[in-house]
This record gives structure tokens, sequence and C-alpha cells, in this order.
């Protein structure tokens, strides 16, 4: 019987690397993309069977390549895992917009891309699952992080499609959501606009943000990256997982405040839960 084997885009840090590590201690064959393929291969040591592949997801055309590479290493792809990604901050009217674009090619359309490369493989074979990793706030948007948001409500919606066109053909497609993760990715996440300089109407909110998720993440039911490379093994290996796993008490609290509450409260609710002065129009 053959090994399991996965693609695994952003494997050098965080979410990714513990989830290149995990599958390599249950005996999967791994191939790992990163921007920094040597930092990765540092990362990652030698342990288990495992290929590291540069791949910026914003050099679109390096994508096939990369892709095609993995593909060759392994034989053939059980699961891909679309991981890669980050974050910024700005307002709706004052964010650096060749910025923004960069961020949903890293990750939106790169990982659209990339995908499609390696489905005509799956549904050749008549099996093959999908896990992209989103976020629990692809069921919501926070102040100033709207067009990360953003990324996020386009990965839900292509991913929903991806299912169902795919699903006769043996393919499970699955969206694990985490809330705030113990990793280095909520600390790097880049300021852009007027923001950036200390200046302009949103400065007063994005102090007020920023203690607002210092103390979430002190919460004590901050998921680590070792349960969500968990969650994405169990959505690799368990046809029963659902289509949207959310992962974290605190990613299930903002999740199950979402679907219980009208607009108007929900809002409310969110600028409460991070401290944020809600104004006269949500107040």
């Amino acid at each position: 019987m053959s090994r399991p084997t996965a693609i695994v885009t952003g494997g050098a840090r965080g979410i990714g690397r513990a989830t290149v590590e995990l599958m390599l201690r249950e005996g999967w064959r791994v191939a790992a993309t990163a921007r920094d393929a040597a930092a990765a291969r540092d990362a990652l040591g030698d342990a288990g069977d495992l290929a590291v592949i540069p791949l910026d997801l914003t050099d679109t055309a390096r994508i096939p390549g990369a892709m095609d590479e993995a593909m060759e290493y392994l034989g053939h792809v059980d699961c891909l895992v679309d991981n890669a990604g980050h974050a910024l901050m700005g307002a709706a009217d004052d964010t650096d917009f060749d910025a923004v674009r960069a961020m949903f090619q890293a990750n939106f359309f790169g990982a659209a891309e990339a995908t499609a490369h390696v489905l005509p493989a799956m549904r050749a074979r008549g099996r093959g699952t999908v896990v992209a990793v989103s976020s629990v706030g692809a069921r919501f948007s926070n102040a100033l992080l709207g067009y990360y948001h953003a990324s996020k409500y386009a990965m839900t919606a292509w991913a929903e499609s991806m299912r169902v066109e795919n699903s006769r053909h043996g393919i499970r497609v699955h969206l694990i959501e985490p809330g705030m993760v113990n990793t280095e990715f909520p600390l790097a996440t880049r300021v852009t606009g007027a923001l950036a300089r200390g200046e302009g109407d949103h400065v007063a909110t994005l102090a007020q943000l920023r203690q607002g998720f210092a103390a979430w993440r002190a919460r004590p039911d901050v998921t680590t990256a070792e349960d969500v490379a968990a969650t994405i093994l169990a959505a690799a290996t368990d046809p029963s997982t659902p289509f949207r796993v959310v992962v974290g008490g605190d990613a299930r609290e903002m999740a199950d405040a979402r679907a219980a509450l009208d607009d108007d409260a929900f809002h409310r609710w969110l600028c409460g839960f991070l401290g944020i002065d809600p104004g006269p129009t949500l107040g």
C-alpha cells in the first residue's frame, strides 16, 4: 500500500510548518513550498520523505512549474493544503492598494492557481482532498482588516463552488477556520496607508484594535499551530469531516455570535470583544 502524499504551501513556518511536521511523523510523503526554501529546509531538517520547493505565490509565472515539481516528486497527490498567505491592515479609504493586490494574489489567486494545476490529476485518479486554511474571519470583518477578510471570503466562495463541482469525481474540499493562532502571523501583519505613519482619521481605532488583539492573544483558549495542523490532518484523512471546520474556543465563540445575532447586534458585540468604540451609528 502506497504512503499518502501531500503538497503544503507556505510550509516554512506557523501552521504550514506544523502541518508538514505532523504529516511526516504520520508517515506521509510531503512536498512543501516556501518563499525562502533555504530557511524552510533549515527549519524542517531532514526528517521524513520531504521535498522543499521554492514558491512565492505572488510570482504567477512560477506556480505551474512549482506544482509540476511537487507532483513529479510525489508521483500522485492525495491532499493539497492551501496554507500560504499573509495579512495587512488599512482602512477602506486609506490603504496601499498595491499591497492589497499582492495580498489577494498570495491569499486567494495564488491558492486558486496552484489548486487548478493539481485538480486534473486528482480527477484522473478519482480521489483527492483540498484543504484550504482560511479563518473564522471568513464569517465577519474586523475594523481595519476588511481587505484581509475579503480575501478569506473569496476563498470560501471559491472552495464551496469547487467542492460541488468535484464531488462526483471523488474529491473532497474543506475549509479550516481558526481564530487567533499562537504564531508570528498576527504580529507580522503590516499596517499600510497613513496609519503606518501614525496619521489619519483611524489612529484611535488602530490603537484600540492593537490593545484588543493583545488581550485576545492572551486568552487561554487561543489555539496553537499544532492544533490547527491536527485539524488539517483529520480533514485530509476523515471523509466525514464537514466542509467548514472552526478551530479554537475563541473561534467557536465568534462563529456562534455571528450565527445568533443580527448584523447590528453582532457588530456591537464584536466592538465589545475587541474593545473598540462603536461610535454613534452602532452604539
